[in-house]
């Protein structure tokens, strides 16, 4: 294991350890409310397996809230879905792909990602503000889905 060297190293690896620990748990919550929707039989879907891949997560979200059960929530439901959808590009590139300068960082990352089927290979720059930005973004996804969920709890309980 190579060893940190300098402050610079460390706000990178500390950014990109909060953005990935931070997607996997809003993730893990997508799973569960997928898994939630998806064994209730009122909520009808095209999926017949509970999807895998983050964009198959949103389109099955999209899909139910289509449902009369989350008619309640369906405006800020799919709100959240759009924003994920807007944010997943950027966490793809930190989550899955490989940080360039790593050695040499200053206030920018260098990212690149292999493209499949093609294999071309993409390159994107971020800063640190981008990424203190993309946290604050993962922030407001929680706080929406706590919207969404308290909007599901008071239909349930009326």
């Amino acid at each position: 294991m190579q060893e940190i060297k300098g402050i610079n190293q460390l706000i990178l690896l500390y950014y990109v350890g909060r953005v990935t620990v931070h997607w996997a748990s809003l993730e893990r919550f997508i799973d569960l409310f997928i898994n939630t929707l998806h064994s209730n039989p009122d909520v009808k879907t095209s999926y017949s397996n509970s999807p895998t891949r983050l964009s198959d997560k949103l389109k099955f979200l999209r899909e139910s809230a289509d449902n009369p059960q989350l008619s309640i929530c369906k405006d800020p439901l799919i709100t959240w879905i759009d924003s994920i959808d807007k944010a997943k590009e950027t966490r793809h590139h930190i989550i899955h792909g490989h940080i360039e300068n790593v050695e040499t960082f200053e206030n920018e990352l260098e990212i690149t990602r292999l493209l499949k089927p093609d294999s071309n290979i993409e390159r994107i720059t971020i800063t640190v503000d981008d990424l203190d930005a993309h946290l604050k973004l993962i922030d407001d996804l929680w706080e929406k889905m706590g919207v969404i969920i308290d909007l599901i709890k008071s239909s349930k309980s009326t």
